[in-house]
């Protein structure tokens, strides 16, 4: 029966001696001891030697050789200038060779009777260490395998919501179409209430499906961002120029306040969709006459954009649920519904541009929703103009 593996290394983990060989390395002294394991254990194996360098000692653990599939159980013993490592098919083969070192009459062994003197390290108390360990094992190679799963499951569910949400947008443009058509030629008031309710409906449907493809696009990694050198300035003036239209409907001011500020790179389609969602969430939660204020500064490396409103603000608990998926959220002050996925949707992109955001708010005072983007992409090289 093969026995194993026993190897005197120094302390930088280069292995200067091998004591026993009855696997077959090929591999002749003095050579790194990452050396004898496969690629796809090596981040395992670089874990095993910081946790021998930091116990001193490491019991059981299952690492693949560079030349072979098999997978062999190693333990080490570590002092201040020598290392000990061990590999075996097995624990109790590991016992065995704990005894074999034993047996030795120079300093080798003298570190090993230190070791098990100072930690009583029992043939029944390393049973019961390795048999812990193998359970963990087990439980890691489960574990992996679920998240496996779950993953292939995210992926088949954001799939479905990306084709449910495609084929039920176009019906529903064609139903809007229809509404606008019987608005224009239907006197009826009874009946242009009833055709009023089926648009709101219909436009509620349709923002929802648009955050669903969103959603189910950046949940997939497919965050697409056309970068270009952009007068941010002059892009807030005619992004407001709408919004103000929309709030002028409920008799909400908005202002902007902008520091001096040089073309940037970013993405102007991002942007706008960024400042869209944060306004018309201060138009829905303002009352009539409190201002919107939409402030840009100019710092150093970044840029920043804040929207700050008066409206009715957020409690704590609130704030800790505001960036999650499907959260479902309070009607607006105008009646407003809305999708819970706005504003996941929104931080999802500004950190794909390297950004961050943050929110400032207090119950009754309103709130500020700040976001923090750089001028230069990390992803953009000097160079690009």
């Amino acid at each position: 029966m093969q026995h194993g593996l026993i190897f005197n290394c120094d302390i930088n983990d280069t292995v200067l001696e091998v004591v026993r060989d009855d696997i077959g390395i090929e591999l002749e002294p003095p050579f790194l001891f990452t050396r004898l394991i496969d690629r796809n254990s090596l981040g395992k194996a670089l874990s095993f030697l910081a946790e021998l360098h930091k116990a001193g000692t490491v019991l059981d653990w299952e690492l693949v050789l560079y030349n072979s599939p098999r997978v062999l159980h190693f333990s080490g013993i570590a002092s201040e200038n020598q290392t000990f490592i061990i590999a075996s098919e097995n624990s109790q083969e590991t016992q065995r060779l704990f005894e074999e070192l034993m047996k030795m009459t120079n300093e080798q062994a003298t570190l090993i009777r230190n070791y098990i003197k100072r930690d009583a390290i029992e043939p029944s108390l390393y049973e019961e260490i390795s048999r812990l360990n193998n359970e963990l094992v087990t439980v890691q190679r489960e574990l992996a395998k679920k998240n496996a799963e779950l993953e292939f499951i995210n992926t088949e569910k954001n799939k479905f919501l990306g084709m449910a949400a495609h084929d039920l947008r176009n019906p529903l443009h064609g139903i809007l179409l229809q509404c606008d058509y019987l608005a224009s030629v239907i006197d009826n008031k009874d009946y242009l209430e009833i055709i009023r309710a089926i648009q709101e409906a219909s436009h509620f449907m349709v923002s929802l499906i648009e955050d669903l493809l969103d959603y189910s696009r950046i949940e997939n990694g497919s965050v697409n961002l056309e970068y270009e050198k952009v007068d941010v300035v002059k892009l807030v003036e005619d992004n407001l120029r709408i919004n103000k239209t929309l709030a002028a409907r409920h008799r909400i001011p908005i202002s902007f306040i902008a520091d001096p500020l040089d073309p940037v790179y970013t993405d102007p389609a991002k942007i706008n969709q960024i400042l869209n969602n944060l306004i018309s969430n201060a138009i829905k939660f303002s009352s009539e006459g409190k201002e919107i204020q939409v402030i840009l500064k100019n710092a150093a490396q970044y840029w920043e954009l804040a929207v700050a409103d008066q409206g009715k603000g957020m409690s704590e608990t609130q704030q800790q649920q505001l960036f999650k998926a499907f959260q479902k959220g309070e009607r607006g002050l105008h009646g407003e519904k809305t999708t819970g996925l706005g504003l996941t949707i929104v931080k999802r992109i500004i950190e794909a541009l390297g950004g961050t955001i943050s929110v400032q708010s207090k119950e009754g005072t309103g709130t500020t929703f700040t976001v923090r983007l750089p001028k230069v992409p990390p992803d953009l090289t000097s160079s690009e103009t």
